[in-house]
């Protein structure tokens, strides 16, 4: 059997998967970088300075403008005596995750050398940052603790691999611009997440690196994710199964929260139940639930221990005896979702997510689907309840539907982002709350899914559990409809 190509294989392994494969990649170019440039070539530095300088001045008579460029420009121009006697050894020069073969969830060989070259071994990075974290994170960490034997990388390495990345960014300008220029902005998207991921290089160790081994020294220390993920999965079974029988035997009584939302008595028996679960089970611990925090969760504090829960998602389908809705519980580290389940008792499924480990329905290992063209996408979105907000949603869905096979909406955005992760749907795409995306987020993004905002995150509100202009989608779509939504 032929190995696959890691870009497309990776997003369906778990995260320790990934991690290890990424141990492998590090370990395996160190091995290429071991052979030393003959004496007669001239020195790295020389040639890298000139090579940035020719660069620079194309990228300064394009017309294209990196935001926040003079800070770009500062931090280059301020570390650019770090490459000075640096090693100048053989490289792939073109090592990243589209270039690396796995088979059987083990690195099986690395393609492409046409582009090989000499010089610092740590330039071999870039690519990690440029485009191997959009695939997967734990992949990226992965390859740079291999190359470092393990250990966390010293000063040294994040200073020029910062410096290279960011010289990366101007020579990425001038090269789109010559060889593919109608990706220019899927390329400055690009360009945007690496500043952002770096504070305009006021950051040399990149926040996805920093936040991927503050998560993973939590998690090890203090919980064990399989037991979280079977009492929310307890929690939340319980609980539907309770407002199911509810509405089957009496009126549901039924009233509104602001901007017409309806709140009904089973929304309340719901989240009752959900409540006293986790009091009993984590009392030390807090909670944000939809209907008692519905006006004050962007100033929630989400530091430490806390569950996220949607008691009753999709209320008025449950009013009017439609199918799809679904009660939803994460439980959140430091704002990071380690597990999670959302429960739908018309549907009969039952998903589960565990950080790291994979996502199932019905017991069942979850999956995206495979999707590399939006015109063959459908796509799920859905309509605020604010009428004032309505209109913008309308636009999104008209510029959806002229570029997508079909859209869905089913208005319980819990289940449609579990749709993300079984492959029902090929994206989602919605404003919403943070009890929408905690559980069923976790749930497509260890199925595969790739999720970001059309818009930037406010601080102290964790990418995870920001719901505002969201996106969840199979990764063969992603930077396509993240570059529509954002037009």
């Amino acid at each position: 059997m032929r190995g696959i190509e890691a870009s497309e294989e990776l997003p369906l392994l778990t995260e320790d998967e990934q991690f290890n494969i990424g141990i492998q990649a590090g370990l395996e170019l160190k091995k290429i970088n071991q052979v030393t440039c003959p004496d007669h070539m001239e020195s790295w530095d020389e040639r890298m300075a000139a090579k940035h300088h020719r660069y620079r001045m194309e990228y300064t008579e394009c017309g294209v403008v990196i935001d926040n460029e003079e800070k770009l420009l500062s931090f280059i121009d301020d570390k650019l005596y770090l490459m000075k006697e640096k090693p100048n050894m053989f490289q792939h020069d073109d090592y990243h995750i589209g270039n690396l073969i796995v088979k059987d969830g083990e690195l099986a060989g690395v393609i492409d050398f046409n582009r090989n070259d000499w010089g610092d071994p740590i330039h071999e990075f870039v690519k990690v940052g440029l485009i191997d974290v959009e695939v997967s994170v734990p992949f990226s960490a992965g390859q740079i603790l291999g190359y470092n034997n393990n250990s966390e990388p010293d000063d040294e390495f994040w200073q020029l691999y910062s410096l290279y990345l960011a010289m990366t960014l101007i020579s990425s300008v001038v090269w789109i611009l010559k060889v593919r220029p109608d990706e220019l902005d899927s390329m400055m998207l690009k360009i945007h997440k690496v500043m952002d991921d770096h504070n305009n290089f006021e950051l040399t160790v990149p926040k996805w690196y920093s936040e991927y081994q503050v998560k993973e020294e939590r998690n090890e220390m203090e919980f064990d994710l399989r037991e979280l993920a079977w009492f929310a999965e307890q929690a939340v079974t319980t609980a539907g199964d309770r407002i199911s029988e509810l509405r089957s035997r009496e009126p549901i009584e039924v009233n509104y929260k602001d901007a017409g939302e309806l709140v009904t008595s089973a929304d309340l028996l719901s989240e009752r139940i959900l409540q006293e679960a986790i009091m009993d089970k984590f009392p030390g611990h807090r909670i944000l639930s939809e209907e008692n925090g519905v006006h004050r969760w962007d100033s929630f504090k989400f530091d430490g221990p806390v569950w996220v829960m949607d008691p009753l998602d999709g209320t008025v389908n449950f009013a009017r005896n439609l199918p799809h809705y679904g009660v939803s519980l994460a439980f959140a580290l430091d704002g990071v979702v380690l597990a999670g389940a959302v429960y739908a008792p018309d549907l009969n499924c039952t998903y589960v997510g565990i950080k790291g480990e994979g996502s199932y329905c019905n017991g069942e290992r979850l999956r995206i689907r495979k999707c590399t063209s939006l015109l063959d996408a459908v796509i799920g979105t859905g309509y605020p309840h604010d009428p004032v907000q309505v209109q913008p949603a309308i636009e999104r869905v008209n510029r959806l539907r002229r570029n997508c096979r079909d859209i869905r909406r089913f208005a319980a955005p819990t289940v449609d982002i579990c749709y993300v992760a079984s492959g029902q749907l090929d994206a989602h795409t919605e404003s919403l709350s943070p009890w929408d995306v905690a559980a069923a987020g976790l749930i497509a993004r260890e199925a595969g899914a790739l999720y970001s905002h059309v818009q930037s995150v406010p601080d102290g509100i964790p990418n995870e559990l920001y719901g505002e202009e969201v996106v969840f989608s199979t990764p063969g779509i992603f930077d396509d409809l993240l570059t529509l939504l954002r037009i």
